[in-house]
């Protein structure tokens, strides 16, 4: 799996919290109140409810599924060969 590091949160989203490039954690984030990012169902060496985050200390990660690529290749496939049936040019690409 890969990851993408974000400086944006959105709130429900699950993130890969790294805190001081030593500890790991997961959790969703739920809300920010000045410096510190709240987060829930959050798991990591010891499991815990809900833990906060400065956002000026951690690092956030946001996972980049490979099956979400696989579906817009597809996807992106698909309305190829529909373009190519409509124009009736085979070498036709969008």
């Amino acid at each position: 799996m890969e990851f993408e590091e974000v400086t944006e949160l959105v709130p429900g989203t699950k993130y890969l919290i790294l805190c001081h490039d030593i500890l790991k954690f997961k959790g969703f984030y739920y809300c920010k109140e000045y410096e510190m990012c709240t987060f829930h169902t959050v798991q990591g060496e010891h499991f815990h409810n809900e833990l906060q985050f400065s956002q000026v200390c951690n690092t956030f990660y946001l996972p980049k599924f490979k099956r979400d690529r696989i579906q817009s290749d597809m996807e992106h496939r698909a309305v190829n060969l529909i373009l190519k049936n409509i124009t009736g040019d085979a070498t036709f690409t969008w």
